[in-house]
């Protein structure tokens, strides 16, 4: 005779089997159904680099969720799914460097300076890189302000920089050379709208200006931007470009996954920008992911996306199996309840009537 049978289950045992189940597959099993299509393109040289892209994370902070105890379960379960996807991804892909293009933070440029810390410290926890990988950051105009009302500041600049490093900087790993370009201060198409914004916006043109000097010759360079180039004003994208001759670029911002095609004619220069998609399902997108990019000095280069779930899926049939599940746990106990009180009603009618006969019999 078995010792388990489904059949001798109460209803709502069953439901909190299925409740735990779900849990279990939608916080560990779906990762692992989805790595399943993840692939990274085949390496073709010995001095090849595989960059691992990680776009606007936009880890929440503490204005922008609900209050109390429902904002920490909100943080806490977008951190956890990040932190999952992140570790199963260098797990699977083993990345030269990881490079993070922007939007670290949701609402970093409006923080406090000690609500920016926990932010960073946050950050740091979700996405754990080991040491022997190099790392590179850029800054989103969520970190630092510079898009619609969003002043971009000295001082949202300078506690950026102090724990991800410079807005424009020239960084060399192995036989390439990554060049990280602020286009954040180029978001309005315009000069600076804001008085505050001209010391960052005139760093930037300074950096470009002198870019020539510290390019290394007959090297591979990779152009590393938050906002795509096209966001640069025509004259100083043409500087650029011309100057730093990239074989390829990445970018974020959008959300979502693009590829533009760049093409400039005096002096030539030719090469492909990769928009990766976000990789928070926090962003109003079903479509994010990371990006495998294999960089080679005589290849063209290969870029993979690796898709993340749905988690909203799973969270929906959360909510659905815990509210059928409280049902029927209220209905169970209120059966229960209702039963009591009729069995306690029938044996106080019982007394009442052995009472009445034993005292007419007197």
């Amino acid at each position: 005779m078995p010792l388990f049978s489904f059949k001798k289950l109460a209803v709502s045992k069953a439901c909190l089997v299925i409740l735990i189940l779900t849990v279990v597959i939608g916080d560990y099993l779906s990762f692992y159904k989805t790595s399943v299509t993840w692939k990274i393109p085949d390496r073709e040289e010995d001095g090849s680099l595989c960059v691992l892209a990680v776009s606007d994370p936009q880890i929440q902070g503490f204005n922008g969720e609900l209050p109390s105890i429902l904002g920490y379960i909100t943080r806490w379960d977008a951190d956890r799914y990040l932190s999952h996807a992140f570790e199963a991804a260098v797990k699977f892909v083993k990345p030269d460097v990881i490079i993070f293009l922007g939007d670290l933070l949701d609402e970093g440029f409006e923080s406090t300076n000690e609500e920016f810390s926990v932010y960073t410290q946050r950050f740091d926890r979700i996405f754990n890189v080991p040491n022997d990988i190099h790392k590179i950051y850029l800054a989103g105009d969520n970190d630092i302000g510079g898009e619609g009302p969003d002043v971009l500041s000295s001082q949202t600049v300078g506690r950026f920089t102090k724990h991800f490093g410079p807005l424009n900087d020239i960084i060399n790993i192995k036989s390439f050379q990554f060049v990280k370009i602020n286009t954040v201060s180029f978001l309005r198409f315009s000069v600076p709208a804001y008085k505050e914004e001209k010391e960052t916006y005139n760093a930037t043109l300074q950096f470009i200006h002198g870019i020539s000097s510290r390019m290394k010759d007959d090297t591979t360079t990779i152009v590393l931007a938050h906002a795509p180039l096209p966001n640069m004003p025509s004259d100083l994208y043409h500087e650029f470009i011309s100057k730093t001759k990239p074989k390829i670029s990445l970018a974020g911002h959008l959300h979502k996954h693009l590829q533009v095609y760049h093409r400039i004619k005096n002096p030539v220069a030719t090469f492909w920008e990769y928009v990766i998609p976000t990789c928070s399902y926090r962003m109003g997108t079903r479509q994010i992911g990371f990006g495998v990019l294999i960089v080679e000095n005589n290849a063209k280069p290969k870029l993979s996306i690796l898709k993340l779930p749905d988690r909203y899926f799973y969270l929906f049939g959360h909510l659905l199996l815990s509210c059928f599940t409280l049902f029927v746990l209220i209905i169970r106990f209120a059966r229960r309840f209702l039963m009591s009180l009729i069995w306690k009603a029938i044996r106080l009618l019982k007394k009442v009537f052995r009472k009445h006969i034993m005292r007419k019999n007197l």
